[in-house]
């Protein structure tokens, strides 16, 4: 019988250059594991009753969370009709994370992470209820708006941090990958689910309607959290030790371990070229496309489709083993990086989608690759402060790489600025693989 897939890699060989073919190029990354990949849908977390009760629980909240992200722009634009206020409240909602993150991880590996994602999730919900009760009332004026985002923005930052923390402890250390998937693949679906849901209830029943149903949703989510059976940790060595000295154990443990470190940089690399190209979507959609709101709805609805087919695709790999990236997880970050340079070469709309889709399918591989890695280094009692730099990197470089585009294309044009970074970043990644020293992405 003719065997496609070994002709298929004969031909392959038969064509490129042998430093060029796949596996050669991951092997002189250092970091990776080339065994061969066999297929296998990674459902091991489910077997857990305790990681099934938070799961459910916390698509609620976050498709609550995703709802009320697109609630908040809208009344931000209705009630001034102002894009730099809409870019505020944005800002009012995001810069928390990238001030607060490691604060944050401090604290979470001193506390009790239930009891601290409990009072979190109520805190938020508060939040919302109390924008349902200014819009319901008429009394919501910007002031008020912007206080809520920032109020939104503090516990967005103390629950990136406080969920990476807690969700590894719901189950034993060999489930951790999946675990990482889930939790990925939740975090897209609510994506995709609360965009949709708070268009629906903002045109059929109001924007006070709306607001309501997200306070509502986060009620099974606060549910579940109560009987979560967390894995506890010792804690006794943070008695004596001062919050300064805390936060420089988590920066250093990030240096010196290796996997962590490497990992990292590949997570910069994709947060600051991929993500950040991402946010230069509107001057592109409706500044050269023309499309308007209703073409940046498009293109961000199949950007979330592309991010959840790259969750999927990691979940039906094998479990991500410690000290290890896989072959496969080098290529898609090269796949990421060539969508960034068509997204700045498109030139009919078709591809700007396509484009976004393959942007969002590499970064959200990458993410739960990285977080993998991270996760199953790492200690329970440094968990929150290592996760809380990961936070830091992956919410503060998407700033930097969208910065640096807004300043380029003053002089090249968005399209060409957005070419150059994919460029630059493909042969940075390239060096690295093939410069680094030899050495395996394990810990000595």
């Amino acid at each position: 019988m003719f065997d496609f897939g070994r002709a298929s890699r004969l031909s392959l060989r038969a064509f490129l250059p042998r430093r060029l073919e796949l596996t050669v190029i991951v092997r002189k990354l250092g970091v990776i594991n080339t065994n061969r990949v066999e297929l296998g849908v990674n459902t091991s977390a489910l077997k857990s009753k305790n990681f099934r009760r938070y799961l459910v629980g916390s698509l609620c909240g976050l498709i609550a969370v995703w709802m009320n992200r697109v609630t908040l722009s809208w009344l931000a634009w209705e009630i001034t009709g102002s894009a730099s206020f809409v870019g505020l409240v944005a800002m009012a909602s995001f810069a928390p994370t990238l001030l607060l993150a490691p604060v944050f991880g401090v604290f979470v590996d001193r506390i009790n992470v239930k009891r601290t994602m409990i009072v979190v999730q109520l805190v938020r919900a508060l939040g919302i209820l109390a924008a349902f009760i200014t819009v319901h009332w008429d009394l919501l004026t910007t002031e008020i708006l912007l206080s809520i985002a920032l109020w939104g923005g503090i516990t967005s930052a103390a629950t990136h941090t406080t969920r990476a923390s807690l969700t590894p402890r719901l189950v034993t250390r060999d489930l951790i990958p999946s675990v990482v998937n889930f939790v990925a693949l939740s975090v897209n679906t609510a994506r995709i689910v609360g965009p949709a849901l708070a268009g629906l209830f903002i045109a059929k029943a109001g924007m006070d309607m709306a607001l309501l149903f997200q306070v509502l949703l986060f009620v099974p989510f606060l549910v579940a959290l109560v009987g979560l059976q967390v894995r506890e940790t010792c804690r006794q060595t943070h008695v004596v030790e001062g919050f300064a000295t805390s936060l420089k154990q988590g920066f250093g443990y990030v240096l010196n371990n290796r996997v962590i470190l490497r990992t990292f940089v590949l997570a910069v690399i994709m947060s600051v070229a991929g993500r950040g190209a991402l946010e230069m979507l509107p001057p592109i959609v409706d500044g050269i496309f023309e499309r308007g709101a209703m073409g940046l709805s498009t293109v961000l609805t199949i950007s979330g489709f592309g991010a959840l087919f790259g969750g999927l695709t990691k979940l039906i790999l094998p479990p991500q083993k410690q000290g290890h990236l896989s072959g496969f997880a080098c290529f898609v970050i090269l796949i990421g990086l060539f969508s960034v340079i068509l997204l700045g070469l498109a030139p009919v709309w078709g591809v700007v989608i396509a484009a976004a889709a393959g942007i969002s399918f590499a970064n959200t591989f990458t993410t739960i690759s990285v977080q993998t890695a991270v996760q199953l280094e790492i200690d329970d009692a440094i968990r929150g402060r290592v996760l809380s730099i990961y936070s830091l990197i992956t919410n503060g470089a998407p700033s930097i790489g969208a910065g640096f585009l807004g300043y380029a294309s003053l002089a090249l044009g968005v399209q060409s600025a957005i070419q150059w970074m994919g460029i630059v970043f493909i042969f940075l990644v390239l060096v690295l693989m093939f410069y680094l020293p030899r050495t395996r992405l394990v810990t000595t």
